[in-house]
């Protein structure tokens, strides 16, 4: 393990297509510690993630913990043992980071135990993945009291008893570049959920088992370029809150949240989205008043209130998305098969209009557009360059 002092604590590594969208705190006598031991230690001075993170990272100003690329960090020291189980930090702020190559991995073996517990400083992940986490509680993979930043990341394979199985922030939560799956919550917000304002951008959430993709407690959701599928629970899996929501040119598709009673009207704002296949009986939204930009589809149903905008599809066919795989890139995302209305779907001159200014990119890096216009969705799907023409050189014979 190393420590330094510098004057400031950056994200190291580029937000990968949308970097020009999201803002990562800078604050100044930062601390930057890289942890090369792997096994899981509470004992101080041990250099482990559990003693960097608990007893070292505590710097005012904020510290960047970097791991080792496709390293695991396995979190085995348990209760009773004092601080063991969950990853607990202070209140302040910490950027958890593999600066380049393959993710690292943070997997919770430990029962009924998240994988971290931030205070109300901001938390950063970035190019790391979170799994086996699950909370008596609330945020099963993440919990954090300040604002939080997943980026380029994994959540994957946590639960909670309550909302947020794979993230729960009771800030601003932003989702860039990442894929949150298989994630399970009792309540809400199976995937993520938040009680302060959510950005999504270039991400996938998808896949997860109960509580629906994303869930809201009332404060203005934006989502843009991201793909949102397989998610269940009773109704409004895709979308779920009981506030403002404002979506920004997404993909959802096969989600459910459980439903709530006493629900505001809640404000759906939508731009070059998709919402498909609701499955056990649910609805796609869950959500009030919705102003389109343009360019939504919605499979199969009307609720989410599409139809208003140029190239809107409300109740259409299937849109066509395949399985979760690497198809490049950092993290797992759904790929629009041949045929897909997504491809090409939105016009190249209305690629970046309103909240989707300034994406050049999908989720893996990919430039936009690839084709004639602009994929709906987390993936742009990459076209072949035209094969070279075959030269043939006439033979002659003597």
């Amino acid at each position: 393990m190393r420590a330094k002092r510098r004057l400031s604590l950056t994200l190291v590594g580029a937000l990968v297509g949308a970097a020009a969208l999201v803002v990562v705190a800078t604050p100044s006598g930062a601390a930057t510690f890289t942890v090369s031991n792997t096994t899981d230690s509470a004992t101080a001075g041990s250099n482990s993630l559990r003693d960097v993170i608990q007893n070292q990272a505590t710097t005012a100003g904020g510290d960047e913990v970097d791991l080792v690329p496709g390293a695991t960090y396995t979190l085995n020291v348990c209760p009773p043992t004092p601080g063991g189980g969950e990853l607990g930090h202070g209140n302040t702020p910490l950027i958890l980071s593999t600066p380049s190559g393959a993710p690292a991995t943070i997997q919770q073996t430990c029962a009924n135990q998240r994988v971290l517990d931030q205070g109300t400083g901001s938390l950063t992940l970035h190019n790391v993945t979170v799994t086996g986490g699950n909370a008596t509680g609330a945020g099963g993979g993440v919990a954090g009291g300040g604002a939080v930043t997943i980026a380029s990341s994994t959540i994957t394979g946590n639960g909670a008893t309550t909302f947020g199985g794979g993230v729960f922030a009771t800030d601003a939560l932003t989702v860039t570049s990442s894929t949150i799956t298989d994630n399970a919550s009792s309540t809400g917000g199976g995937g993520i959920f938040s009680d302060g304002t959510i950005t999504v951008v270039d991400s996938t959430i998808a896949d997860n088992p109960s509580g629906g993709g994303i869930g809201s407690g009332g404060q203005p959701i934006t989502i843009t370029n991201s793909t949102i599928t397989e998610n269940h629970a009773v109704t409004g899996g895709g979308i779920f809150t009981t506030g403002s929501l404002t979506l920004v040119y997404a993909t959802l598709a096969n989600n459910f949240a459980n439903a709530f009673a006493n629900l505001d009207a809640a404000t759906l704002n939508s731009f070059a989205s998709v919402v498909a296949q609701p499955q056990g009986g649910g609805i796609n939204c869950l959500a009030g008043t919705t102003n389109s930009s343009g360019y939504n589809y919605e499979e199969g149903t009307t609720d989410c209130g599409f139809g208003s905008g140029p190239g809107d599809v409300a109740g259409g066919p299937n849109a066509q998305l395949g399985a979760l795989a690497n198809n490049g890139g950092p993290t797992q995302t759904l790929l629009p098969q041949s045929g897909s209305r997504l491809l090409d779907a939105i016009p190249v001159g209305a690629c970046q209009t309103d909240g989707a200014a300034g994406i050049t990119t999908d989720q893996r890096g990919v430039t936009r557009p690839q084709g004639t216009g602009c994929d709906i969705g987390a993936v742009e799907v990459q076209v072949a360059a035209p094969a070279p023409p075959v030269v043939i050189t006439p033979r002659f014979t003597g």
